[in-house]
């Protein structure tokens, strides 16, 4: 299973063979496989393995396959597709007296209606022997989780299904009014989150929206620190365009690269304003100018830096922690790459 599900995210990378819930049933399949096997095994071993599936993946999908021609390398995908939908259908086929359960220690609960609404849409895309293959492997997983809700009342193996439920639920706003994924991207099929590796790094979001979204690829978001404004975000659009978003009056954008003189100023595009008072300041940097950032050797570190008012001393922005930070440029080009990769047939 650890080859069949590694072999299918990489493919995915590539191109968009999972929606979002697959993808994170393949993904929870895939870390308890490898848990299990580092225990037996050791990490090193475990973790070779698995880049050398991945190479197999990324030298043969550049892109898309045909699936008449490339029957072959589709098996392993419909493979990884077929353990995450099990994952997924199996929480509705536990016995009926589990009308709830949680998906880990922190109370996070998922109902019954909502697994059963997802082991219909799951069983729904299948038929003939695909769907006895999905049965037998539904029919493994579900007792496993059954007897952890009966046991501690939480199953982690939920948790894919809990995801999608929560997609399910999301709404263009929160409750106190506050934009969510929905009305920044778009209606998104799968997110992915490019985490950092140190305190001083930013991550970045990047969204699949099947070509229907607001234009939004991935953001990096802003933090100003202890400035009046400013705080936002920074996208990657599908224009090849880069847009920064901000909070309030903002004089100037720019990213530079650290340790460098080389640097990339922003124009000012647009600002809003509400009774008299500037919300929201708009730059964009152009697609030539863009590439130009992109362009850039992988570990090329990004600061972003802003200009209140005409004449005043720059900041540089800080990340969740509250510390100046970096981005890699192969980050954002990941990102990007993620999010616009080809949509299978």
């Amino acid at each position: 299973m650890l080859r069949t599900t590694t072999y299918g995210l990489a493919v995915d990378d590539q191109c968009q063979v999972f929606d979002g819930a697959q993808r994170d049933a393949v993904e929870h399949l895939k870390s308890v496989v490898r848990s299990a096997l580092v225990s037996a095994f050791d990490a090193d071993t475990v973790t070779t393995e698995q880049d050398r599936i991945s190479a197999i993946a990324n030298e043969a999908w550049k892109g898309c396959l045909s699936r008449s021609e490339h029957a072959d390398k589709w098996q392993f995908v419909d493979g990884a597709r077929l353990y995450g939908d099990a994952l997924l259908a199996a929480a509705g086929a536990m016995p009926s007296h589990i009308t709830e359960c949680a998906v880990g220690r922190d109370g996070a609960v998922i109902k019954r209606a909502a697994m059963d609404a997802l082991r219909a849409e799951v069983l729904a895309r299948y038929q003939g022997d695909e769907r006895e293959q999905l049965d037998g492997l539904v029919a493994t997983m579900s007792p496993a989780m059954a007897a952890q809700c009966d046991a501690y009342g939480y199953a982690t193996d939920l948790e894919p299904a809990y995801w999608w439920n929560n997609r399910q639920q999301l709404q263009p706003q929160t409750p106190g009014g506050q934009p969510t994924s929905l009305s920044i991207y778009g209606p998104w099929t799968s997110f992915n989150f490019f985490s950092f590796e140190g305190f001083s790094e930013f991550a970045v979001l990047a969204y699949r929206t099947g070509g229907e979204g607001t234009g939004r690829l991935a953001g990096v978001t802003l933090e100003r620190g202890n400035a009046p404004n400013g705080d936002g975000a920074l996208y990657a659009l599908t224009d090849g365009t880069l847009a920064a978003l901000l909070s309030g009056a903002v004089e100037g954008f720019e990213i530079r690269v650290e340790g460098s003189e080389e640097s990339f100023l922003l124009s000012r595009a647009a600002q809003s304003s509400d009774n008299g008072f500037i919300t929201e300041t708009r730059f964009t940097l152009d697609a030539d100018a863009a590439a130009s950032v992109l362009a850039l050797p992988d570990a090329t570190p990004l600061t972003f830096h802003f200009q209140l008012e005409p004449h005043s001393d720059w900041r540089q922005y800080v990340n969740h922690g509250e510390r100046p930070a970096t981005l890699p440029a192969s980050r954002l080009k990941e990102a990007i790459d993620w999010a616009s990769a080809p949509v299978a047939e």
